[in-house]
């Protein structure tokens, strides 16, 4: 697994060793529902292929000022 992020003010995307989520308890429990609801959408994706999906996309709650939280999946084997 890799984390990598965009800070607000630079365009340039960074490997991160680590990431911190502020959240409330609700807005938390949509992010773990989100994690769950893409590894079993994505379980068993053909291989050789990678995806992404916005936690905006799934969340009706999201604003525009809020963090975004983009999860990719990627064949491991080809990644390494």
């Amino acid at each position: 697994m890799k984390i990598y992020g965009y800070g607000r003010e630079h365009a340039e995307l960074l490997e991160l060793s680590e990431a911190s989520i502020v959240a409330s308890a609700g807005e938390l429990r949509a992010l773990a529902a989100f994690f769950n609801h893409v590894a079993d959408e994505k379980e068993g994706v053909i291989e050789n292929t990678s995806d992404h999906v916005h936690f905006r996309d799934h969340w009706p709650s999201w604003k525009s000022e809020s963090a975004d939280v983009v999860l990719m999946t990627v064949d491991i084997e080809t990644s390494s």
